[in-house]
This record gives structure tokens, sequence and C-alpha cells, in this order.
């Protein structure tokens, strides 16, 4: 996989760069928040090689790459650079939308630091079980507190976030977490000294590992930033708006927001414990079940702010640990029974390669791989995972520490009770016996096929043959060579077989029947779909969406049926031109992998020849 393309097709299909408010990126996938996710090509991300699949939710469109994330991720950065936050639109979409975008937007980000700070706490924990290091001896202590820092030091880090997610400034948002953090007022606390500003009384939170307090304060400090931008006149903002901003909020914080976060954050905590202590097998058997769903829309990020809390609290959670550890034995149990039970040589290596990836704790490639695709194949992961999940809320399995559940952060789950990593390592067997036994009962990965390209990548679609269509010119003009473009993705043909025409007439004709799947907003691109399946794309001159529409003029709209032959816009050459751009009508067919040829060395009055 080339990870430069890929990035390059990416940022192509989401709209480039004007169209993207932020970016960022998980364990597997990339996530966007775009302006206007009408001017993403969600199928044609879809198809590229190195994507799994992708998901929308609001203006987010998450991109499932897998474990080259990263590499992928740094590809992107250098495609997009910074994004200037100050020039992002407000998000769209419902109140829930918005909701779980800004709360995976907040933690998304932070998940690096504290699993790795998770990781370390269930290292110690090994190394005093197994009698290696002495819980009082210096070595322990200093690694104990660099483990603990990410935890203590939490609101430094969602402070950041924070400020990132809600547009204001990130140094002013950790200021703030300064202030409630700061030693004094630690010192204070514990003194159990009464404190006051202004005659009002302060209260005297422990906001150490705390999650909705600073959150909620970094929320209210964008408000006042705005206000303070506006109020303060210029000459003395630089030293006024900051000094408005940290004396308005940290006042606000430490008198109101604070101490109502601090309030929410432990009735969230009570709450967890009275179900837990109701009925500990809901959450567990729940999550166990149907972390697939949530996965594949992004809701499992919801989550994390009642896992941190929980931790926070409690020094164990059983929000995500137990119940994701059953569903991710789950979905590597059925891509190692489907791996089994297919007589197709390419399913089963497919199956085996997520299989294992699954059992440390990474589904996504399963799941967009296998277990979507598979007839049934959701159905045994969902009865699996929900079968594990009952016996770790049974059994009272915990999580004490963050990392993604599977074989190799099994160590998470030792802490104080030493039967809990013994519960740990049943509920994974447990969960592998039930899905492979879901699996043959019904009859899951049988049938199971999948094919591999000559070029190495996978697809279930088999290619269309024995089928000839020719493909008519839609604009009056002469051939130009593709050397000549100066646009590496049109001169490459990296979207497609391309042909390029320097237009003697500023009109754009349907070359066959069909419908009109897309048109930019600036009306200088169309997309087209033909009756028999071809997908072309007409792009008129080079950066000419610059022009923002100007001396473009659109005769259809998107969805409409078109006849070959009907006009579908015009365009004047003169006046592009004399704007110092190249109005070359570049043509592509953006979904020739599904044909077994598509000619592009024609006559003139043909542009492309499919078989």
């Amino acid at each position: 996989m080339n990870t430069n393309q890929l990035a390059s097709e990416i940022v192509q299909y989401i709209g480039g760069k004007e169209n993207v408010n932020s970016y960022d990126h998980c364990s597997t996938r990339l996530r966007l928040e775009l302006k206007d996710k009408n001017k993403a090509d969600i199928s044609q991300l879809e198809k590229l090689e190195g994507t799994m699949g992708v998901i929308s939710e609001g203006n987010q469109l998450q991109i499932v790459i897998g474990n080259n994330v990263g590499v992928v991720y740094k590809e992107v950065l250098s495609h997009l650079g910074e994004i200037n936050s100050e020039k992002n639109e407000p998000e769209s979409g419902s109140v829930i939308q918005r909701l779980m975008q800004t709360i995976s937007g907040i933690f998304v980000p932070i998940i690096p630091a504290i699993a790795g700070a998770g990781m370390i706490k269930a290292l110690l924990a090994i190394l005093r079980t197994t009698g290696i290091l002495e819980e009082g001896g210096n070595t322990y202590y200093v690694l104990n507190f660099i483990s603990d820092a990410p935890f203590y030091f939490l609101p430094f880090l969602l402070a950041y976030t924070s400020a990132r997610r809600f547009k204001s400034s990130p140094v002013l948002a950790m200021c703030l977490a300064g202030v409630l953090l700061h030693p004094d007022f630690s010192q204070a606390r514990i003194d159990e000294l009464d404190l006051s500003i202004f005659g009002a009384p302060i209260v005297m939170a422990n906001y150490g590992a705390s999650v909705i307090a600073i959150i909620l304060t970094v929320w209210i400090m964008s408000y006042i930033e705005v206000f303070a931008e506006k109020v303060v006149p210029s000459v003395i903002k630089a030293i006024f708006k900051p000094l408005t901003i940290l004396f308005v909020t940290s006042i606000l914080a430490l008198v109101i927001i604070g101490p109502l976060g601090t309030i929410v954050g432990e009735g969230l905590a009570v709450a967890l414990e009275f179900l837990n202590g109701l009925a500990p097998w809901l959450i567990p058997f729940v999550t166990g079940a149907f972390a697939p769903l949530l996965v594949m829309t992004g809701m499992h990020y919801t989550l994390v702010p009642l896992t941190t809390i929980q931790l926070s609290n409690l020094n164990h959670e059983i929000v995500m640990g137990p119940g994701f550890l059953a569903s991710n034995m789950a979905q590597s149990a059925t891509s190692f029974g489907v791996a089994l039970r297919t007589k197709n040589r390419d399913m089963r290596q497919l199956s085996i390669s997520t299989g294992i990836t699954a059992l440390f704790g990474i589904t996504e490639p399963a799941m967009y791989g296998v277990t979507l695709k598979v007839k049934k194949a959701l159905i045994a992961v969902i009865i699996g995972g929900g079968a594990g999940g009952l016996y770790a809320g049974i059994s009272g399995l915990v999580r004490y520490s963050f990392g993604t559940p599977g074989v190799a952060t099994l160590p998470v789950f030792i802490g104080d009770n030493p039967m809990n990593i013994v519960h740990a390592i049943v509920t994974m067997v447990l969960t592998f016996a039930v899905t492979f036994t879901a699996v043959y009962i019904l009859g899951v990965g049988k049938d199971a096929k999948i094919n591999i390209t000559d070029e190495g990548s996978s697809t279930v679609e088999k290619k269309r043959s024995n089928e000839k269509i020719d493909i008519g010119k839609p604009v009056i003009g002469t051939n130009v060579d593709l050397s000549t473009i100066d646009d590496q993705v049109f001169s490459t043909q990296t979207m497609g077989p391309t042909k390029a025409y320097m237009p003697t007439e500023g009109r754009i004709v349907s070359p066959f029947n069909g419908t009109v799947s897309m048109i930019f907003p600036t009306k200088h691109a169309i997309g087209l779909k033909s009756e028999r399946g071809v997908e072309m794309l007409i792009h008129v001159g080079i950066d000419t969406v610059s022009l923002d529409g100007k001396y473009f003029i659109g005769s259809v709209k998107e969805g409409d049926d078109i006849k070959q032959g009907q006009e579908l816009l015009t365009f004047d050459v003169e006046k592009i031109q004399e704007s110092g751009l190249d109005p070359t009508v570049l043509i592509v067919i953006t979904n020739s992998t599904e044909f077994n040829k598509v000619e592009t060395d024609t006559e003139d009055d043909t542009v492309f020849r499919i078989n």
C-alpha cells in the first residue's frame, strides 16, 4: 500500500483541504470534521486500497484504516497541514450527533497517554505479584508516580483537547487546569481551610484526575473568550483580553463550575455503582454483545468519560474493559472459525490475519474484512460476546487501568483481587467456545469467498465480463496529452483512466443515459453514472474551483435522470483563460476496477472503450 498516494486520494475525496475543519486519529481510524459532508465522495473512499470502511456521523467522517493509521495520518498531515480553527464553521447535525463528536474529539487524543500509563500500572502489578519489585522500593515508587501522572494531571490533558474542540486558547485553558490543581489550593483543602473570593465561598474540592469540571470550565471559557474579543479595545487587547479571560473564568471555576462538575462526576460514579450492585451482569453483557455496533458508529468513545470517572474514583472500571474483552475475543473467534470452514484460500488468509489482530484487541480489520461481510458472522460475534460479557459481569470482573482489551493487555486485569485475572482468562476461553459453537451451528463461513486482484487489493465484487461499452465525447474540443496537464492527480490518472480535451465550445453534454450522482457547488465538476454502471467525473479546467462558480452555469441538479446528448452545464472558455486558468476538460472513469479493461487509446469520437 502506497500510503502517500492513499493520503492524497483521501484528501481529494473528502473535498480537499478547504473542506476540513479539524482532523485527528485513534488506534484504527482517521477522524475528520468536515465543513460540508456532501462534498465528500464516500463511495470512492470505501473503494480505496488501504481503507476498510467509512463511518459518517453528522459532519464527522471516520475512515477505518487499521493498524497503519498512524503512518497514513502522518501522510494526511503533510497534505492538509495545520488547520486554522478560527476560520472553522459551526458544526451541524442533531444534538446527539454534536455531543458524540464533542466527546470523541476531547477524549480520543488523550487515549495514548492514559493507555500508556495504564500499561505501566499493569507492568507494576506483574512485577509486584511475581516478587521482582517490592512495593516500598525506590524503583516501584518512581514507576508508580510515573503511571499516576497522566491520571492526576488529567485536567491539563483535557484542558488542551477541550480548548481545541471548543476553538479557544489551549494555553489559557491549561492555565485554568493549573488553578484547579495548584499546590496551595490542594494544601488548603488538606488543611481544611475555608477560602473565599470577594466574599463568595470556594468549595474545597479535589480536582486531581477530575473530568467533568475542567471540560465545563473550558466550555464556559470559550464564550468568555469570544466576549473579551468583542469588548476589549484593540490597543490594549494583548494584555487585557487574557486578563479578562483568566480573571473571570478562574473565579467562576472555583466558585461554581468546578464544584458543579465534581458533583456531576461523583453522581455518575455513584449511579454506575448502584446499577452494578443492582444487576452486576448488565453492563458487561450489553457492551459485550453490542460492542461491534458501538464501534461501527463510533459511539464507543462516548463510554470513555464514564470509564475515566470510574477509574479516577474507584481505581477500577466495569464500563468498557470486561465487555470489550469478551467482544474482541468473539471477533477473533469468528474470524478463526471462518478460516477453518471456508474453502476459499484468500478468505482463509484474510480471516487468519484479522483473527490475530482481534486477539490483540484491534477488531476493525476483522469486523470490516470478515464479520460484516460474511453472512451471519455478526450474529455469532454478538452471541459469543454476550455470553462472555455475562460471565464477566456475574464473576465481578473489573479492569484496573486503560488498555485495549486483548491477550497482550491481560495485565490490566491484575489488581487487588487475585481472582480477577482468572476471571478474565475464563471470560476469554468461554467467549471463544461459545462463538465457535455459534459459527458452526449458524453455518458461518461455509460459502465465504473473496477474490484478490492482481494488484493485491481485496474485493468481494466480481468484475463485469463480456460487456462492451463505448463512451462518446461529452465536449467538443481537441485531444490534450495528459503529460502536459499541470495537475498530478489527473496527469498520473490517479483517480482512474483519464482523457483530456481543450474545449472549442463551452458546453458539456451527457455521453450516456444515466443519472447525475454529484455536482460540485462551484459547478466546475460533475459526476455521472450510466445505466450500465459506468461512473464518470467530468472536471472543467485546472484549479477552476477558485472561481467559485463564476463563468459556470449548471443545467441539471444532483439526482436528475439524464439522456445521452443532454446539456449538463455551460462555461465561458475565454473568461476562464482571461483569469489565468487552464480550461482543459478532464474526463475520468472512477470505477474502472469493476471492469475487465478500459481503453483510452481510441478514435476521436470514442473517449473510452470498456470491456
